[in-house]
């Protein structure tokens, strides 16, 4: 038992005591949230605690960060994943004592993501939806995300060959 409340503990310091983690952390259930309006079948793998959850999950926490890297989820990716950031001492442009940046992968995986954005806001048929094209792009990714490759052919419809 002794064990277990230690373990409690250790997950509260690292995720609820350090602010930036605890602002990423509500950012990614507000994001959930928001994904379960759009689409109901997360809502279920939620309430079901469905292993598939498991497997989506990592993929809405990667995209959210994509999506926007400075920001959002950093502190939160930075701690699942420390070896794609690496350290930089004495950074002078902003007068901090050290700065962490991604390494050359995860700015590559970045840029892939942005353009894959760019290619599918721009495409004729989502130009056409209800919203702007750039929402219509980000729903048709997480959509995509949370189907997994069982059910995703229809969700490829509306993009550019």
């Amino acid at each position: 038992r002794l064990a277990d409340w230690e373990e409690s503990w250790e997950v509260g310091a690292r995720y609820v005591q350090q602010t930036s983690m605890l602002e990423a952390v509500c950012r990614l259930v507000a994001q959930v949230k928001a994904l379960e309006a759009l689409t109901p079948v997360l809502t279920q793998m939620c309430e079901d605690c469905d292993v598939e959850l498991f497997l989506v999950l990592p993929r809405i926490v990667l995209l959210c960060f994509l999506a926007d890297p400075k920001h959002g989820l950093a502190e939160l990716v930075k701690g699942l994943l420390p070896h794609h950031f690496v350290r930089v001492e004495g950074c002078q442009e902003t007068g901090a004592g050290t700065l962490t940046k991604m390494d050359p992968e995860f700015e590559g995986l970045v840029c892939q993501f942005r353009n894959a954005m760019q290619v599918l806001a721009v495409s004729p048929s989502l130009k056409a939806s209800r919203v702007a094209p750039e929402e219509a792009a980000w729903e048709v990714i997480m959509r995509r995300a949370i189907a997994g490759s069982s059910e995703a052919g229809g969700l490829y419809k509306a993009c550019p060959a």
